[in-house]
Formats: C-alpha cells, structure tokens, sequence
C-alpha cells in the first residue's frame, strides 16, 4: 500500500480514539465534542454547497420523512425540516439511507423505502431548489432484483453515477456495491451495472458491505465502507477502506481491515459520508451508538477527521 492510504488510517484511527474526548474543530482552533448532531441519525449523508454544509439522515419509521439540518462548521447544527412533507404514494415505510446531491441549484435526494406492491426496498429519487420547502418525488429509481438499498452518488469526468448495496438475498447472488451512470438530469439510470467489491463472507465484512463513501484524492478513489451488523445491542459494525484508479474499478481492499471499530465511548461506528472543507480537510460523518446509553438513544451522528 501506498504511504497516502496508510496515513489516512492511521489519522482515522487516532481521531476516532479521541471523539469521546475534544477534537479541533473545522473552521477554527476551538474543539468539539461528539456526537455532532445528537439523538437518533442513522446513515448521515451530507454536502457541502459554498461554505454552508447541509445533512440529512434515516428517519425509519418515524415521521416526518427524512430530517434535514444546517451547519456552517460541521459541529453546531440547526433543524431544517423533512425531505418529504407527504410520503411518496410508492412508499409504505422503511426510510433509510438517504443520499443528498448538489447540482447547478437543485437539491437531489437518492433515498431508499419499501414498497407498498411488495414490501420490498428499492431506491427512489426526489428533487428541490429550496431545502425549506421540502423535495418534490419523482418515484422509483432503481429496482434491482429482489432488494436494492444504500445509494451514494458521484460525479465522475463529468457524469454522474450511482452507487448501492445489491441485497444478496436472490439465490446464488452475493451480497456486493454496484455502480451504474445517472442520466444527465440525474433522475433516470442510464448505464449498465458493474461491480465495486463484494462482500468477503470468510473476511471481517460477514453481515455484507454497504454505507459506501467515494471520494477522490490525488489519483486514487477511496471508499469508505461498513460492514457486519448494524444495529441493536448485539451489533458489531465497522468500517473498512478500499481504493481504485478508476470507479468502474478494480478496487483494492485495504489488507489490514476494518479502519474504524467501536471502544468503549462508541460502538458500531458506520455508513457515513466524506465532506471536504475550503481549506480541503476531509471530515467523516457517520453513526455510532453511544457507549453509555447505548441502544436507548439511537445511532448518533459523530465527526472524524481523515488526514
């Protein structure tokens, strides 16, 4: 491995170690403590457009639909409202994963629900100019097979792709992150599917890969991935690290996996997303349960540094 990869992990790991305890804080030489957005946030996703940063995590069964919130520092976040002020007439419940996407003055919301024909989850999109008035749904997305979930979204050379987790639950299909190009206007998959990693059921990933985060740096993507078992008092999640010179791959999964596992201030840390600040640092939002109260408060939303 590359000096750049192994350096990330290492500043991973330390600044992980640290969360429970003051980390500095993006925009200044204060520090911060975690979580960053509390309360149940499973699966955050956030951007950044100009200097003001926006998140939006699982809402579950809960309603409404998807909360969304607003930092201009990635540690002091205000409410915002709901991505949806009425349910997709799809849907019938399930609202996970959410994915925000910028573009040109429009808000993009690739999200995953259960269906109401079939009770299976699949993958919507829906569309805004103003994140206070809610996104408008422009339905099913992708289908894929028997279930499809966890969408993260990239621009690529000018296009844009799709990524999810294809469910394994089909006979003689494995549990692995696909990747497919997005029309241009974003609302339509267009390209044909292609493999990113599949799951090593012998490996530390046993519960499947999903929660993927694609970021460029250099001449490398890097992806930050979980792995294991999410959720619950019994959960064992944890983050593991790959990498590729192009998104259509071959990726190369770090060999000394997972990158970030759970202590005793935060267990089961995952599924987040990468954001970049204007002076380029690259910030890791993602959940965990809090060691205390563990299961009774949620999957909270917590900030680590990758260097």
């Amino acid at each position: 491995m590359r000096r750049f990869i192994v350096t990330v992990i290492i500043t991973l790991a330390v600044v992980w170690q640290a969360v429970a305890q003051l980390t500095h804080l993006p925009n200044s030489r204060g520090t911060y403590t975690n979580p960053v957005i509390a309360g149940d946030f499973a699966d955050p996703s956030v951007i950044r457009v100009n200097d003001t940063y926006f998140a939006v995590g699982t809402s579950s069964e809960w309603g409404p639909a998807y909360p969304i919130y607003t930092s201009n520092d990635l540690v002091n976040w205000a409410y915002v409202g709901p991505v949806f002020n009425e349910l997709p007439s799809w849907t019938m419940g399930s609202y996970w994963a959410p994915e925000l996407f910028y573009r040109n003055g429009t808000y993009y919301l690739y999200y995953t629900a259960r269906r109401k024909t079939d009770q299976r989850s699949f993958i919507g999109v829906a569309t805004t100019r103003d994140l206070t008035k809610g996104f408008t749904d422009h339905g099913l997305l992708l289908e894929w097979t028997t279930e499809a979930i966890d969408t993260f979204v990239i621009d690529d050379a000018g296009k844009r792709f799709i990524t999810w987790k294809a469910y394994g639950l089909d006979k003689g299909r494995p549990i692995e992150i696909l990747g497919a190009e997005l029309s241009a206007d974003g609302l339509r998959v267009t390209g044909k599917s292609f493999t990113i990693i599949k799951a090593d059921a012998a490996g530390w990933e046993q519960g499947g890969a999903e929660g993927q985060a694609i970021f460029k740096r250099g001449r490398y993507y890097y992806m930050l991935y979980s792995g294991n078992a999410c959720c619950g008092a019994q959960c064992n999640y944890q983050v593991g690290m790959a990498r590729a010179k192009t998104l259509q791959g071959p990726w190369e999964k770090y060999a000394n996996n997972p990158v970030m596992v759970g202590d005793e201030a935060w267990k089961c840390p995952g599924h987040g997303t990468v954001v970049v600040t204007p002076d380029q640092r690259y910030f890791y939002l993602h959940h965990a349960y809090n060691g205390v109260d563990f299961t009774f408060t949620g999957r909270q939303g917590v900030l680590s540094e990758l260097i």
